[in-house]
């Protein structure tokens, strides 16, 4: 997993493509932790749409939390593209992440 205590910590992906329209996640956060998530380019540029700003907090302890960017789950506009995943955690731990289709 991902852990990162109450101070924070951050971590960036190497540059991926995926299918599908979702990420899912399985994760938990203590009472005060949370995950923020950010899209961007291979070289770093943030995607318009998928910042950290835009991102839901993810709070709680959950199997397959969809999440959300913008009150939007959909993630069409990036499959097949590369990009890079940048995961901010306080408090929390990031067991897996995974991207689904849903009809």
């Amino acid at each position: 997993s991902l852990y990162a205590p109450f101070g924070g910590g951050e971590m960036v992906t190497k540059p991926f493509t995926f299918e599908g329209n979702r990420l899912s996640l399985n994760f938990a956060t203590a009472s005060h932790g949370r995950i923020l998530l950010q899209f961007e380019t291979p070289d770093g540029k943030k995607i318009e749409g998928f910042r950290f700003a835009q991102c839901k907090p993810i709070i709680g302890n959950q199997i397959d939390y969809h999440v959300i960017f913008q009150d939007s789950k959909d993630l069409t506009k990036l499959a097949a593209r590369s990009v890079r995943l940048r995961v901010r955690l306080k408090d929390a731990n990031l067991y897996s992440l995974q991207f689904v289709t849903v009809r």
